[in-house]
């Protein structure tokens, strides 16, 4: 709002080149601040996970056997229950418990890379369990991906201020 707001009042300003430099220039000043950049990398790559995971799924789990996909279906929702299960606790944790954003946004990205570990690489050497651990993978994804959404704008407005 703040970035919009002084793009309009700059095209009303005599000077519109000064107006819009003081607004690039505060932008460049956040993108310079580590903090703000590492909180923007890992919500990046924590949203990754949601990208990576929608094409890549349904194969893996055609290989496993679960051609149909009504069971395909299903697995997506074990995640995105998950996924709804999981943020009200992170919002308590970050507005009523004053969690640190950026701790609960580091933690769910490591939750859902556990879960990429468990649905990967360890599944590539366990035949026994496929479903479980498909399912038990799922859950860490979703839960890990709430604190990613939920923590990535108090993150962002915390370190801006």
């Amino acid at each position: 709002m703040w970035c919009f707001n002084n793009l309009r009042e700059s095209r009303l300003a005599p000077d519109n080149h000064v107006s819009l430099k003081v607004v690039f220039t505060k932008s460049a000043h956040l993108l310079c601040n580590v903090r703000f950049s590492w909180i923007l990398v890992t919500a990046m790559f924590g949203t990754a996970c949601t990208s990576f995971l929608d094409p890549t799924l349904s194969s893996h789990l055609s290989l496993k056997g679960f051609n149909n996909t009504a069971y395909i279906g299903i697995f997506y929702m074990v995640r995105d229950v998950a996924f709804t299960v999981g943020t009200p606790p992170v919002g308590t944790l970050i507005d009523t418990l004053k969690w640190n954003p950026n701790a609960v946004l580091v933690l769910g990205a490591v939750v859902a890379g556990l879960g990429y570990i468990v649905i990967g690489p360890i599944g590539a050497f366990l035949a026994a369990g496929t479903t479980a651990r498909i399912c038990v993978a799922l859950v860490f994804i979703g839960v890990g991906q709430a604190p990613v959404f939920s923590a990535t704008l108090p993150a962002m407005v915390e370190e801006a201020s």
